[in-house]
């Protein structure tokens, strides 16, 4: 028994798609897989590329959720600029850590801030054995890289 999918055959991501029956036709998942590959070689939209992959078992679901999103944040910061990047620049935006790989340090507090903030801790007690731990350089700060 073979399972069947509907395919858009004017996908919901182009302009013009519609629900309408006439846009529809039942296809099995190897051919629902093929006809997405002819769209993305036909037209090159990287929608078509995801479902062609995850359709033929090439990626798993949540590789293609995740290639999606990617996708999706790049084309709205393309329209957001006003400009398309450069492959070399989505290659880089790709990275581990998207598009905030590399951040900008914090500039050092101001010394109103630092006084501001000595005279709010004034008072505070702290516990011997935290104190004795901060001494010995054991206690790990969120400013310094280690949570």
């Amino acid at each position: 028994m073979s399972i069947y999918h509907n395919h858009h055959i004017i996908p919901k991501h182009m302009e013009g798609s519609t629900n309408d029956p006439s846009n529809i036709a039942r296809v099995t998942i190897e051919e629902h897989a093929e006809l997405h590959r002819q769209l993305w070689e036909d037209l090159g939209h990287w929608q078509d590329r995801i479902a062609w992959l995850a359709l033929s078992g090439q990626m798993s679901m949540d590789e293609a959720s995740q290639e999606a999103i990617r996708q999706g944040q790049l084309n709205s910061a393309e329209k957001q600029r006003g400009r398309k990047w450069t492959e070399e620049e989505r290659e880089k935006l790709r990275g581990p850590r998207g598009p905030y790989k590399k951040r900008k340090p914090m500039p050092p507090r101001p010394d109103h801030v630092k006084e501001k903030i000595a005279k709010s801790m004034k008072g505070v007690k702290h516990p011997p054995e935290r104190i004795e731990a901060n001494r010995l350089g054991q206690i790990k700060r969120w400013n310094k890289g280690v949570i």
